[in-house]
């Protein structure tokens, strides 16, 4: 469209053997949005980290890969 993003999706994570991927793969993820950008992620089986704006604060979510990987 053209138009930025209207959600608080802040930083975008990603962990790929290739750069360009993981560059790719974190702009797909920024564009779909906190919410979107997780199942996505999740569903490439990505190793992810998202961090958005929830009110006054923030929050942080791990994908189930990067978790695996900080184990």
């Amino acid at each position: 469209t053209g138009y930025p993003v209207v959600h608080g999706l802040s930083s975008v994570t990603v962990l790929h053997p290739e750069a360009m991927m993981a560059d790719a793969e974190a702009t797909a993820i920024t564009v779909l949005g906190p919410r979107d950008g997780y199942d996505y992620a999740v569903r490439r089986d990505l190793a992810a980290l998202l961090i958005d704006q929830q009110g006054d604060g923030w929050r942080e979510q791990m994908t189930p890969r990067l978790a695996a990987m900080a184990d």
